[in-house]
């Protein structure tokens, strides 16, 4: 009778684990920029000019496979950046045009952060949207 219930409460302790929120949390990262850069069009002329600092609330999700709140709402795709054995804490994503670049490391949590136009300083263009910036930050755990 006792190993029955014991397998019992067994069984259901492990069920709960998998249905439990918690067993498939996605992470949450507040990030704050500190240094922000890039390339725009001013009176005429191209040149390298100081963006705005942003903060970001970013979502990765259970299994670090995919990011959201680099860019607005829109998904990113991420991998390990390198084998994990030669550094585990590197990791890349991208957006699916292959414009938007991000790479942390979850270990020191800082990270960088490109947004290329192809529309921008080839096109001869600056529009909101069309001018290519790097920005570079740390991160923090909720």
């Amino acid at each position: 009778m006792s190993n029955k219930r014991t397998s019992r409460i067994t069984t259901s302790l492990f069920l709960l684990m998998l249905v439990s929120p918690f067993s498939h949390a996605e992470e949450v990262l507040y990030c704050v920029d500190e240094l922000a850069t890039g390339i725009a069009l001013h009176k005429g002329k191209w040149g390298e000019w100081s963006f705005v600092k942003q903060k970001r609330t970013v979502k990765f999700n259970d299994d670090r496979s995919e990011m959201v709140g680099f860019d607005d709402d829109e998904i990113f795709a991420c991998s390990p950046l390198f084998e994990v054995e030669t550094s585990p804490h590197s990791w890349a994503c991208h957006d699916e045009w292959g414009f938007s670049h991000l790479f942390i490391n979850m270990a020191t949590m800082r990270y960088e952060y490109a947004n290329m136009s192809p529309f921008g300083y080839q096109y001869g263009v600056d529009a909101k949207g069309n001018t290519s910036r790097i920005y570079a930050g740390t991160c923090t755990a909720f």
